[in-house]
């Protein structure tokens, strides 16, 4: 029985990280998304380069904690860290469009 409560703990705890981790993502993303829109609206170069440097100084710093989960995270994570990298490239394309 100890076992098995041992073992329902673990799961829990890895649940509620990877639900914490998703929440970070989409945060994130969310945060990217309201930013850049109002940095292409009002058509500062300085910002709009200023805040691609900033989204992959990000990235990178996520990308990071998500190597330091377990594998079994990691996998059930796969799809939505492959989605928010996605989104991030197309949030730095356009910032990159809004500056050329």
């Amino acid at each position: 029985m100890a076992i098995r409560g041992h073992h329902f703990f673990k799961i829990t705890k890895e649940v509620l990280k990877a639900d914490e981790f998703s929440t970070m993502l989409n945060r994130a993303l969310q945060s990217f998304q309201v930013r850049v829109s109002e940095i292409v609206e009002i058509g500062k170069k300085q910002l709009a380069a200023e805040m691609e440097i900033h989204v992959l100084r990000h990235m990178k710093s996520l990308q990071k904690k998500y190597h330091r989960l377990s594998s079994g995270l990691q996998q059930c994570l796969k799809d939505t860290f492959t989605e928010f990298e996605i989104n991030c490239e197309a949030v730095i394309s356009q910032l990159r469009l809004s500056y050329v």
